[in-house]
């Protein structure tokens, strides 16, 4: 038996992006239909998939998400630390804000590279549900749009610094123990230095 539209439309929005509240399941109900969602439909249809045990709602944050096991070793790790809720134009801000745009900057994307590299490798294990398939795509769109921001922050600064950036960052990606033999080079203010940048990764 089909389900009704209205919760088709609210499982559609969530299946985008997790963790949204009432009100921006409304706003966003006009992307996934022509006409958007009546105040009480939404209300029904919430109600109706929270007693079905479809969606579950935070009581904390008034967020309502879908309530689907994540059995993916790397997609439950990743899912932990709610990286989607990560708006990338918020993180290229508050890079440009520091007093090493730079160094934060090749934590982020190091960081950034490292998960996109598992994701990929990952999308295509056998036996993923379809929510998870959904959740590896949303979350390597994601991660680009992360990349792809940050580069163009940093761009903004110095470009031929971001190029240098560039360059140390294909090292360490292609290189064996590259950091680690930068790092046993460093003096001891630089190596202080590095740790306190590492805090923010």
């Amino acid at each position: 038996m089909a389900r009704p539209k209205r919760q088709e439309t609210i499982l559609a929005i969530l299946a985008r992006k997790d963790k949204q509240t009432a009100q921006e399941i409304l706003n966003n109900s006009k992307t996934v239909n022509e006409i958007k969602m009546g105040r009480g439909a939404l209300f029904l249809g919430l109600d109706e998939l929270k007693e079905e045990g479809i969606i579950k709602k935070d009581e904390k944050t008034k967020r309502y998400s879908i309530q689907s096991e994540i059995k993916n070793k790397t997609l439950h790790k990743l899912q932990n630390f709610n990286i989607e809720d990560i708006d990338p134009n918020d993180l290229v801000n508050g890079i440009k804000e520091t007093g090493t745009p730079f160094e934060i900057g090749y934590v982020l994307l190091r960081s950034a590279m490292f998960n996109l590299s598992k994701l990929t490798l990952e999308q295509h294990s056998p036996g993923l549900t379809k929510f998870e398939k959904d959740k590896f795509e949303r979350l390597i769109i994601h991660h680009n749009k992360v990349i792809k921001k940050t580069f163009e922050g940093l761009e903004e600064i110095d470009f031929n610094q971001t190029l240098a950036l560039k360059k140390a960052l294909d090292m360490g990606i292609t290189i064996p123990q590259f950091e680690l033999k930068m790092f046993a080079k460093a003096n001891n203010k630089e190596i202080r230095k590095g740790i306190r940048i590492f805090k923010h990764k």
